[in-house]
């Protein structure tokens, strides 16, 4: 597996990885019927397979509480979902790094851009003009940061940074495009070692940001009918 690297120094926020592999049991199924031949993921620690390893020179995600490179004690669901979709390695390419927001924060850089834009920014420049591959499984998932780092506590910033990176893709060239919601973050370890009324609000947030998410992903259905959109 790829993975690209954005800056040298980061910090994860892991959070929920028993729902994040539930994705792979509804979009497997959808994946495998379509046939993708490529992967190219976006998005944060849930979805990091050793971009922060990288950065950090091997600090962080350390063992022997986490798998190489992932936050997470084993695979995550992007390692499910390539292998079940037989990909190998250079056939999936992944942006995602520990930290990222869906805008340009990162929750361990204050003030230092490294979050979902300049992933995106990273992949569209790497194409030097060029169409993006219409038969590949484009994932942008993130959103967890944003919440969870406080940099916002109204969803309708997140979800416009999602809308702007999926428009960007589509934009590119890009016509498969999977955009997993979030996980309750009032469920998450992180979420519930807070006070009661965070986590209220945490859980308050998470179903706002679905519903826009949900909504966003209706009306780019119908903006564009040649592309398909994919919401778990």
């Amino acid at each position: 597996m790829k993975i690209i690297g954005l800056l040298g120094r980061s910090l994860a926020i892991a959070t929920g990885f028993s729902l994040a592999l539930s994705v792979v049991v509804t979009q497997t199924a959808i994946a495998t019927t379509l046939g993708f031949q490529k992967m190219f993921v976006f998005g944060d620690s849930l979805s990091d397979t050793g971009n922060f390893l990288n950065l950090t020179g091997g600090a962080l995600p350390n063992q022997p509480f986490y798998s190489p490179g992932r936050f997470s004690n084993g695979d995550v669901w992007v390692d499910y979902l390539a292998d079940k979709l037989k990909l190998s390695d250079t056939n999936v390419t992944n942006f995602a790094l520990g930290g990222a927001t869906t805008g340009s924060n990162n929750v361990g850089l204050p003030g230092t851009p490294a979050g979902l834009e300049q992933q995106i920014d990273t992949f569209t420049g790497a194409l030097g003009g060029q169409s993006a591959d219409p038969n590949a499984l484009y994932i942008v998932w993130a959103g967890s940061n944003d919440y969870l780092g406080r940099f916002t506590t109204n969803p309708a910033e997140p979800v416009g940074n999602l809308s702007d990176a999926i428009n960007t893709l589509v934009a590119s060239g890009a016509r498969n495009i999977l955009v997993p919601n979030l996980p309750d973050l009032g469920k998450t370890p992180l979420g519930r070692s807070l006070d009661p009324n965070t986590t209220f609000a945490l859980n308050s947030l998470t179903t706002q940001h679905n519903k826009n998410l949900n909504s966003l992903l209706s009306r780019l259905s119908r903006t564009y009918p040649k592309r398909k959109f994919y919401f778990f």
